[in-house]
């Protein structure tokens, strides 16, 4: 009776052992993964032990949509027409230069043309002969708007400048600075404008009113993070100057179109009054030069 409880024993550790030989753990990523609108995007995911799982069934899902894959692969083959708005936009691709991809049990995802639908929870599930495992992971999505467009209105005494831009996500934060406060911001504008696109991404619009005797260098940032960031300035002083001759040089060219007007009129004057004198003075004449005909 011993004997075949020893027996049974070593089957059932050696069963445990061969059933944890063949358990697959899927790995991914703890960190949110950021992608740039518009970019490329690896979302890593690997097997251990290490593996080739070429002959695996690998299965990549949206929360709830695991009859519908993203990217299904099996036998050898990749489908990806599961769902429309990632086909010809997503492949198995490894996660750095080093893996050999599949065969070392590599299965990272890779997402082409990021959009802004593509933010959120991916799953990796992934089946063999014995045993099946899945994981996830978080992609966020960025944008990086225009560089923003600057206008200027001048007035009596004041300049009202404009501060446009558009293409951001999430919406983001947007800055003055003037030279004159060492840098520092001016007061926060009360003017601060959003907007949504329609590919749902963000514009943002502000203005600020200035002295127009104040001569500084005029900034506007408009800021997702220190290391996503727009800046446009412009010099009060320089535009000032600008505009000033501007405005002088119409006027002197206003000025010279009318002296060149009126010498045009006194010119034209001047000849028809000398043809008419002309006509006249010749009329008289006229009977002086037969005058000697007549006497003979």
């Amino acid at each position: 009776m011993k004997e075949t409880f020893v027996c049974f024993s070593v089957v059932f550790l050696g069963v445990r052992l061969i059933m944890a030989s063949d358990t697959i753990a899927v790995n991914c990523t703890k960190a949110v993964i950021m992608g740039k609108y518009g970019s490329s995007v690896i979302l890593p995911c690997w097997l251990t032990p290490e593996m080739n799982a070429e002959s695996l069934e690998i299965r990549w899902y949206r929360p709830d949509q695991f009859g519908s894959p993203l990217l299904f692969y099996q036998n050898h083959k990749i489908i990806t027409n599961f769902q429309d708005m990632y086909r010809n936009r997503s492949s198995l691709t490894p996660r750095n230069p080093q893996s050999t991809g599949l065969k070392q049990g590599d299965v990272s995802l890779r997402l082409d043309n990021l959009g802004l639908k593509d933010i959120g929870v991916f799953h990796c599930y992934v089946s063999g002969d014995k045993s099946y495992n899945d994981n996830t992971v978080k992609l966020n999505v960025t944008a990086l708007g225009s560089l923003p467009l600057l206008s200027l209105e001048y007035y009596h005494d004041s300049v009202n400048i404009s501060c446009s831009s558009c293409g951001w996500f999430p919406q983001p934060s947007l800055m003055w600075k003037s030279t004159s406060e060492k840098g520092d911001a001016l007061s926060d504008p009360q003017s601060l404008i959003y907007s949504e696109q329609e590919n749902g991404l963000f514009c943002i619009y502000s203005w600020v009113i200035l002295s127009s005797s104040d001569s500084n260098l005029i900034s506007c940032s408009v800021t997702l993070s220190e290391d996503e960031k727009r800046i446009v300035s412009v010099d009060l002083g320089a535009c000032l100057s600008v505009d000033n001759s501007g405005v002088w040089k119409i006027l002197f060219t206003l000025a010279l179109l009318c002296v060149l007007a009126l010498v045009g009129i006194g010119l034209f004057l001047y000849r028809k009054h000398k043809s008419e004198y002309e006509k006249v003075n010749s009329g008289k004449a006229l009977p002086h030069r037969f005058l000697p005909h007549f006497i003979t």
